[in-house]
């Protein structure tokens, strides 16, 4: 498996089977040891989904417990392949993203029973945008408009790219995480599709930061993109849709 200069080579140990980077820094079957033995410092966990962190991969787990969802995934590309290949396809836009190092899959009994994803481990003091909108709300809008440009005239849609999502790169670039609802199309993202990630941007980015409205915030977006882009995203369907978002309420 190959993309562009970024080389995979198929590896297979035990009930572990998948794809590693050939410059991958580590052996990813010892970090994925490290997981099943709990030796790992965990950042998330539910019952479907669990990240956690050694020195120097991130791993994220995802579980399939019953039959009907491990014969499921059997038929379906793995969302820890996915995820990588859409790590991909962001870095090659331009955008940064943690470097993804491999993917593994864990089989029970001829079925899927857990998929590791494995990435770079961003710096601890890394910023991200949630904290930034509050500081420079105008600045942190700039950066994230530049972003959210080259993704869509890319045909990446995120798929819940929200400000928390978001970082700031040794770089200075805008960066982007957790890729599990990546889209990817070999053509610019349509304007409805635009209008689908700037509400969830425009939402949160104005949840965050309580010192700003909401629509003090989507009109200096709106102007950024509009200015940057050549395309104006304003009109019902993002009043709408970044409304129904900025007032739901998670349970």
């Amino acid at each position: 498996m190959n993309s562009g200069e970024v080389k995979f080579h198929h590896c297979r140990k035990g009930d572990l089977s998948g794809w590693s980077r050939v410059d991958s820094p580590v052996n990813l079957f010892e970090t994925a040891a490290l997981f099943r033995k709990d030796k790992v410092r965990v950042c998330k966990s539910s019952s479907k989904i669990t990240s956690a962190v050694t020195e120097e991969v991130f791993i994220k787990c995802y579980f399939y417990h019953t039959l009907w969802s491990q014969v499921r995934h059997k038929l379906r590309v793995s969302r820890a392949k996915h995820s990588t290949l859409c790590a991909l396809a962001v870095k090659k836009a331009g955008v940064p993203t943690p470097a993804p190092w491999g993917f593994f899959r864990e089989y029970g009994v001829m079925l899927p029973i857990r998929d590791y994803l494995f990435t770079e481990v961003l710096p601890r003091n890394t910023c991200y945008l949630d904290q930034y909108i509050c500081d420079a709300p105008e600045e942190a809008a700039g950066k994230i408009v530049a972003c959210m440009i080259l993704l869509h005239n890319n045909g990446i849609e995120h798929g819940a790219l929200g400000v928390r999502n978001m970082y700031i790169a040794e770089s200075g670039a805008t960066g982007v995480i957790d890729l599990d609802g990546c889209r990817l199309s070999k053509n610019p993202l349509s304007t409805s599709a635009r209008i689908r990630e700037a509400a969830r941007v425009i939402a949160s980015a104005a949840k965050k930061n309580t010192a700003l409205s909401l629509d003090e915030f989507k009109k200096i977006f709106l102007e950024l993109y509009r200015k940057n882009s050549g395309i104006d995203l304003s009109g019902g369907e993002l009043d709408s849709r970044t409304n129904y978002l900025y007032n739901r309420r998670r349970a």
